[in-house]
């Protein structure tokens, strides 16, 4: 009844499995589409890599960090949040990269984690403000 059309969410579906395993990083990766489908999603990106996650410093990364800055997907899809990377303190500079930017964060398993990105975010940040009203560098936190 008048108002606008509903736009379908564009997904971009992200898949890490830390070793060489194509049988697992292929599950996770459809297990993804399925979801994004499931839930009325357009996969316009697919992105699958194997290395560690205690680096950030990943192709897979820089290609999502790509397409954010291109504005070409709403919507991220990861098995978990581990599937970014396996240290909080490196993954959650992304996440709020990708909050700014105006992109929700989903998980088949875990469903929508916007909200608990922003509790982790704000526990971040007051850890922050008490490691510096007590002196403590920033770079130590």
């Amino acid at each position: 009844m008048g108002g606008e059309p509903h736009e379908t969410a564009k997904a971009l579906c992200y898949s890490r499995v830390a070793h060489a395993n194509p049988g697992l990083l292929d599950w996770q990766s459809r297990q993804n589409v399925k979801y994004a489908r499931e839930q009325g999603y357009n996969v316009v990106v697919r992105i699958e890599e194997s290395g560690s996650g205690r680096c950030m410093s990943r192709p897979g990364i820089w290609q999502m960090m790509m397409y954010m800055e291109r504005h070409d997907f709403d919507m991220l899809i990861i098995d978990n949040l581990s599937r970014l990377g396996r240290d909080l303190a490196h993954v959650l500079p992304l996440l709020r990269r990708l909050r700014e930017n105006g992109i929700r964060v989903v998980s088949p398993r875990q469903g929508n984690l916007d909200e608990l990105i922003e509790q982790l975010s704000v526990l971040d940040n007051g850890i922050r403000e008490i490691a510096a009203e007590r002196g403590v560098p920033d770079e130590v936190v």
